[in-house]
């Protein structure tokens, strides 16, 4: 091959010698090796290919690289209880002693299909009903029980500080923080109708509460204080 356009490298006694030896390597090769000897052509050399197998031009985790979560500046799916999060932020590591996992939405919570032992443990109510005694007679304190949905406590006689003993009902997580339960407190008379110490009320509850297992309310009715408390029961 000749280059009319640029001059020709001296190395012709070397060319003829090399000819032989590179006919054997074929059409193509040898004409790109003639065309290095001689020092014809201006083109640049092809790169090579990248390497599939080879990380290149790597840009670090962002919310424009990753769908799951960031952590070390790598991309992680995002959907472990050690590694949660979604849109490129930092990963999270929930935490089992809060009883969260890793929801399909890539955030840690409370399991919305978790069984909890939600119960009613006790109750601080105050002296009088209004400006009327509980019962009539010498003991004028009530007699006190609840109700938590369908489900209807045992009466505890003559207290203002009545205590039950796991009594109350199983729901979900979802039950006690989505739906809510209606919880309502009672004086039972033999004489009369019962008395309402704390009216019908629907609660929800934050996953904080559930994950503290306790809750206090106040200032109820005729409570000074109602106790509640949630036991996360195994799947």
């Amino acid at each position: 091959m000749l280059c009319a356009a640029a001059p020709c490298s001296p190395r012709v006694s070397f060319l003829r010698r090399a000819n032989v030896r590179v006919a054997a390597f074929g059409r193509l090769a040898g004409a790109a090796m003639l065309t290095w000897l001689w020092g014809c052509g201006t083109a640049e050399p092809t790169p090579p290919m990248p390497d599939p197998a080879e990380p290149h031009g790597a840009v670090g985790c962002s919310p424009e690289t990753c769908t799951g979560c960031c952590f070390a500046g790598i991309c992680q799916p995002g959907t472990s209880i050690s590694g949660c999060g979604s849109g490129g932020q930092s990963c999270r590591s929930c935490n089992p002693a809060a009883y969260e996992i890793c929801l399909p939405q890539q955030t840690c919570d409370l399991d919305p299909n978790g069984l909890w032992r939600f119960l009613w443990t006790e109750a601080r109510i105050r002296p009088t009903n209004g400006s009327a005694t509980w019962d009539v007679g010498a003991q004028s304190k009530p007699d006190p029980y609840f109700k938590m949905g369908p489900f209807t406590s045992p009466t505890q006689n003559d207290t203002l500080s009545p205590t039950w003993t796991d009594q109350g009902k199983n729901y979900r997580a979802s039950d006690l923080t989505s739906l809510g339960v209606t919880l309502e407190l009672w004086d039972q008379d033999t004489t009369s109708a019962d008395d309402v110490i704390a009216p019908a009320r629907l609660f929800r509850f934050q996953t904080a509460d559930l994950a503290a297992g306790q809750v206090t309310v106040t200032g109820w009715g005729q409570t000074d204080s109602v106790t509640l408390r949630f036991i996360k029961l195994p799947p």
